[in-house]
This record gives structure tokens, C-alpha cells and sequence, in this order.
């Protein structure tokens, strides 16, 4: 298995994809035990030292608690046409392969909350500093 270049994988999405909203995995599971997921917007490509190991994310703006937070790479769900989705679930949640139809079905809402999110207009408001 070829080790990934999580630098350059942040870098190139926060440059590609710029302030555009991205669906991240939030560590919490549903009451039926599949992730949960919510829609944020992509700040900036940041390392971070965790258990004494560095890890390459992006932080991000979550509008609905108004906070700007760091989101491990493997956590942001919606990078490389949800490809990021499709290994999380195999390495985190192998059982949903189990139960039939349920892997597909997670990616397929997964992509309807990002398309949900992309129809709702948003507005920034800019200040001067006159």
C-alpha cells in the first residue's frame, strides 16, 4: 500500500477548493451506530500533534457553532469525490459492508447533505477597517 502525502493532500484542498463547503465525519456515531456527519466550510491546510504523532488537516468554519476548528484529513469525508468516505467506512466502520445496501446508502446521504447545503445561499459580510 503506497504511503499518502497528507501535506500536499490538504494543501491542494484548501487551494482547490478554496472557502467551499465540505461534509466532515464528526466522531459521533447515530443511535443506530453510523456516522454522523455535518456540512462545514474549508479554512486552511494546518499540522497538528496528537498523541505525540503529527497529523495534516484543514480547519474549518462550522456555521452552526460559529467556531473555527481543525478536522483530521482522514475526517473530511467529501475530499477526492468522497473517496476519504469510502476508506473511513472501510476502516473504521467495516460491518456496514455486512448489511446490504448500507455502505452505499451512507455515501449517498453523505453527498445529498453536501448537495443540500450548496443550494442554500450564504452571505459573508466584509468590514472595512476605515
Amino acid at each position: 500500500m503506497e504511503k499518502r502525502d497528507y501535506k500536499k493532500l490538504a494543501k491542494a484542498a484548501a487551494k482547490d477548493f478554496g472557502a467551499n463547503q465540505m461534509v466532515i465525519y464528526t466522531g459521533e456515531h447515530e443511535a443506530d451506530g453510523c456516522p454522523k456527519f455535518k456540512v462545514v466550510f474549508i479554512d486552511e491546510p494546518v499540522r497538528v500533534q496528537k498523541n505525540g504523532r503529527w497529523y495534516w488537516g484543514l480547519t474549518v468554519f462550522d456555521f452552526e457553532s460559529e467556531d473555527f476548528y481543525w478536522v483530521e484529513y482522514n475526517h473530511c469525508v467529501s475530499l477526492e469525490g468522497f473517496s476519504v468516505l469510502e476508506r473511513l467506512l472501510d476502516m473504521q466502520f467495516p460491518w456496514m459492508g455486512q448489511v446490504s445496501g448500507l455502505r452505499h446508502q451512507t455515501i449517498e446521504q453523505a453527498k445529498a447533505l453536501l448537495a443540500a447545503a450548496e443550494d442554500e445561499p450564504y452571505y459573508v459580510e466584509h468590514f472595512d477597517n476605515d
